[in-house]
C-alpha cells in the first residue's frame, strides 16, 4: 500500500469516527487536566469509537507502537500524553477542549478591594489602562471559549 492510499484510508477512518461520535450524540470534551489524558484516550478509542489500536493511532498520525505507549499503564514502558499529542487527537477527530473552570464569583470585600487598589497604585495603572486591561481579559476569555481545539 502506498502512502497516498494509507492517507486516504486514514481520512475515511477519521470521517467514520467523527460520524460515530455525532451519531451517538457524544461530544467528549478533552479535559484540561493532563492527568486525565491517558484514560481519556483509552475511553475515546475503545468505548466511544471502537477502533483498534492501529486504526486509532494511524488516524492521529503515529505508529501503533508509539501510540500504545500513551495507553500503557506499565511505568517503564509508558509515555505521558502531552499537549501536542492531545492537539493532534483533537484535530484528527474534530474534538473540543473543556472550558476551564472560572474562579467562583465571590463578593469583593473591603480588604480585597483595598488590596486591588493598592496593587493598581503601585503599578501606576491609570483608569484608562485598567479599562483596556479588563477589556483584553474579557476578550481573551471569549476567544478561549471559542477556540476549542486551538488551545
Amino acid at each position: 500500500m502506498t502512502n497516498k492510499d494509507k492517507t486516504k484510508d486514514n481520512s475515511i477512518l477519521a470521517a467514520r469516527a467523527q460520524r460515530t461520535l455525532k451519531d451517538i450524540g457524544v461530544n467528549p470534551l478533552i479535559p484540561q487536566d493532563p492527568r486525565q489524558w491517558k484514560s481519556y484516550i483509552i475511553n475515546l478509542r475503545t468505548a466511544l469509537l471502537g477502533l483498534t489500536t492501529e486504526e486509532f493511532w494511524d488516524i492521529v498520525g503515529l505508529s501503533r507502537s508509539s501510540g500504545v505507549k500513551y495507553e500503557s499503564s506499565d511505568k517503564s514502558y509508558s509515555r505521558q500524553p502531552n499537549r501536542k499529542l492531545m492537539l493532534l487527537i483533537a484535530e484528527a477527530f474534530k474534538l473540543e477542549w473543556e472550558v476551564p473552570d472560572r474562579v467562583p464569583n465571590t463578593p469583593v470585600d473591603s480588604k480585597s478591594s483595598s488590596k486591588m487598589l493598592e496593587m493598581l497604585e503601585k503599578s501606576n495603572v491609570s483608569m484608562q489602562e485598567l479599562e483596556i486591561l479588563l477589556n483584553c481579559l474579557s476578550n481573551l476569555r471569549k476567544l478561549h471559549s471559542k477556540m476549542g481545539t486551538k488551545n
